[in-house]
């Protein structure tokens, strides 16, 4: 297929070819109704026979529409889809991006990258990924050529919404075609793909962006694809002495074999690289934090309170402790009692991804893994009151024992928390789970979608509410979340 420079596309006016690949070419053009300059990927049609062209035709824009409702500054915008005229063949209309690829980044003389804007491009790649799957996309085809950087060095995601039609196209039996050194091993064996696949995809890039080296290399693609389901990698610290043993914890983590012992979501990727910058920043890449006390600023070794023994036998031969024990019964029996009526919600403490994102550790299987690294969410850079701000209070009742809360402004995450309730008596024998949080955020003054996402795994619990507001600058909104397990429902109110 060939797109001559200077002719038109649909409304749109080609001034350059930018790339060619497998599938088709993409060409740098001119939207002349608004005056933008986009990305156009052309998609080639031929070798299918009618039947295959009409069902690959009616997906492409069922995914392309998909990819459109995707909003988030690590992702390349979708702005429309069309036909040529005379071959019919489909394009689809995307953000011009000016910059480079991160796989010409890496193929350059160094083929990698320092340590600290490793870890910064990884994080933001895992929040954007994050933000897809919640949308309920799955890219399936992350790789450095499908990462943009910006001019300013920012990342984004390119390919949303055909990634799974060019494999789908590029795949015959028995062999898999395409990039199958970053694809999960799962991927491989046509089982199925979730978002967990991309997180490994994720996680090979940022192996390869540490050491300049694939984790599965072969001379062929299926002694890659034999690697990457059967070989454990060797370590990013074999390749330097200086990276901390948490880092390689961690990138193994997100490159597990089995799905399940991977990061489950994004977010809880993001919040682990997030800890180990913290760390590598704070202590030099050497330290390990796992002893340090979370939420009290600059990190500081954990106190501990002990008795030498000479101050312990002047304790005990102390005339009133003789009644010590009646004491230590009696408040017993006070804290039993009172356990069985009150409900205690233990407060989480919080962390912060970016200036304006607030997190902390998510769902209970993934949290294991974080702990292995020592992960302990603390803050950090929250957004401060201002003039141009705005104090979001945050009121959630619930009836979960444990649960995940996620709060967006547009597409910003700017509160992620762990919901706990227990159990509160009525009568002698009946105990239901009851739990009250209150917290508070900064936003930027403006209008704003408020979106709420309350999650539990295991009482197969996930719904999402909408609610849009204006947000007067130096003032207080209160967001209003009733989340109810026994009947199916989550009720959003702003105030």
């Amino acid at each position: 297929m060939t797109t001559r420079v200077g002719t038109r596309l649909g409304r749109y006016e080609i001034d350059a070819e930018i790339g060619r690949g497998a599938m088709g070419i993409v060409c740098r053009a001119r939207d002349p109704k608004i005056d933008r300059i986009v990305a156009i990927k052309t998609i080639s049609l031929a070798g299918l026979d009618p039947e295959e062209e009409a069902e690959y035709r009616e997906r492409f824009f069922t995914e392309a529409q998909a990819a459109g409702r995707l909003s988030h500054p690590g992702i390349v915008t979708v702005f429309d889809v069309g036909e040529e005229t005379e071959t019919r063949s489909p394009y689809i209309v995307m953000e011009y991006v000016t910059g480079q690829s991160l796989h010409t980044l890496l193929s350059g003389e160094n083929k990698k990258l320092p340590l600290k804007p490793a870890l910064e491009l990884a994080q933001e790649l895992a929040e954007a990924l994050d933000y897809a799957h919640s949308q309920g996309v799955v890219h399936r085809d992350i790789k450095p050529a499908n990462i943009l950087l910006t001019a300013s060095g920012k990342a984004k995601i390119a390919d949303f919404g055909i990634a799974k039609l060019n494999q789908a196209h590029m795949t015959l039996p028995g062999q898999v075609l395409g990039s199958p050194a970053f694809m999960a091993p799962e991927q491989l064996r046509g089982e199925g793909v979730d978002a967990r696949s991309d997180l490994f995809s994720l996680g090979v890039i940022l192996y390869t962006m540490l050491t300049g080296h694939r984790p599965f290399q072969g001379n062929s693609a299926t002694t890659v694809c034999f690697k990457v389901v059967h070989h454990e990698p060797v370590s990013v610290t074999a390749f330097d002495s200086d990276f901390p043993p948490e880092l390689a914890q961690m990138v193994a983590c997100a490159m597990a074999k089995n799905p399940a012992e991977r990061y489950q979501t994004g977010l809880e990727m993001a919040l682990a690289i997030e800890k180990l910058r913290q760390n590598t920043a704070l202590y030099g890449t050497q330290k390990n934090l796992q002893g340090a006390v979370p939420g009290r600023g600059i990190l500081r070794p954990r106190k501990r309170f002990r008795l030498s023994p000479a101050e312990v036998t002047r304790w005990l031969r102390a005339p009133w402790s003789v009644f010590a024990p009646v004491f230590v019964l009696i408040a017993g029996i006070v804290f039993f009692f009172a356990s069985r009526t009150i409900v205690t919600v233990p407060r989480p403490v919080t962390t912060t991804l970016t200036p304006s994102v607030t997190t902390t550790l998510t769902p209970p299987v993934t949290t294991n893994a974080l702990a292995a690294l020592g992960v302990s969410p603390r803050p950090r850079h929250q957004l401060a009151k201002s003039p141009d701000t705005t104090k979001l209070r945050i009121e959630v009742v619930h009836d979960f024992a444990k649960a995940e809360i996620s709060i967006w402004s547009d597409s910003r995450l700017v509160y992620s928390q762990t919901l706990q309730g227990e159990k509160k008596s009525h009568g002698l024998v009946f105990r239901r789970v009851q739990g009250n949080e209150s917290d508070s955020v900064w936003i930027p003054a403006g209008k704003h979608e408020v979106r709420v996402r309350v999650q539990s795994t295991s009482d197969s619990y996930d719904h999402s509410k909408t609610v849009a507001g204006t947000f007067a600058a130096n003032s207080e909104n209160t967001l209003q979340i009733t989340s109810d397990k026994k009947h199916n429902l989550l009720q959003v109110a702003l105030r």
